[in-house]
């Protein structure tokens, strides 16, 4: 009994010994154990952010439901400014059995992106996305044909404001719904007198790519 009150002893003795080596080991700043150490890497990890691009190249889905196509470049001039310009080409060709009309079109946009940011993106500076105001005009000419003869030709010009917002899924996609408002005048053929009107809404939408 002796030898056993002793063994237990010994043993107690060694438990509050090595309690007290773990105490005193993170009080003094010991690591902290593999598995703590990745989980604490793991919640500060902080996604780096993307490189802001600098163009897109978009298709105007609009253009489409009607017969047409619009193609866009657009030019990020900033940083510091958060100035884009746009340039646009398109083309759209209607019609019936007798007759043909063919539209060519060609524009540009001044845009102001009112934060060059937006929620839920990481760019290393301002950016193309988010709210924006545009400026904008657009040249375009029609022609008119029948059996192969040309009947007459009519310019017109298409002054506008507009507002959209940017959407950039993988941050090099690009969505951007916009509405606009402005004039629209034209030049019939044969002399016409121009004669022009105003436009309440322009809808457009976009899809194409940042890079």
């Amino acid at each position: 009994m002796r030898h056993l009150n002793v063994a237990f002893t010994l043993t107690l003795a060694g438990l509050c010994v090595s309690s007290l080596s773990v105490s005193t080991a993170f009080a003094a700043g010991g690591d902290l154990p593999d598995k703590d150490k990745d989980k604490d890497k793991e919640s500060s990890y902080v996604k780096p952010a993307a490189e802001s691009p600098r163009n897109a190249l978009s298709l105007q889905l609009m253009a489409l439901a009607s017969s047409g196509i619009t193609l866009q470049y657009e030019r990020f001039i900033g940083p510091p400014r958060r100035i884009s310009l746009v340039t646009s080409i398109g083309a759209r060709r209607s019609g019936g059995d007798d007759y043909s009309v063919f539209e060519t079109a060609m524009g540009g946009e001044v845009r102001f992106w009112l934060e060059g940011k937006m929620a839920g993106y990481r760019f290393d500076g301002p950016a193309m996305v988010g709210p924006y105001l545009g400026l904008g005009v657009d040249f375009g000419m029609t022609r008119l044909t029948q059996d192969g003869h040309q009947l007459g030709t009519s310019m017109r010009v298409a002054e506008g404001l507009s507002f959209g917002i940017r959407f950039a899924p993988a941050h090099r996609l690009e969505i951007t719904p916009s509405i606009g408002t402005g004039l629209r005048t034209e030049w019939g053929p044969h002399g016409l007198a121009p004669w022009t009107r105003f436009e309440v809404v322009r809808l457009g939408l976009t899809i194409g790519v940042l890079f």
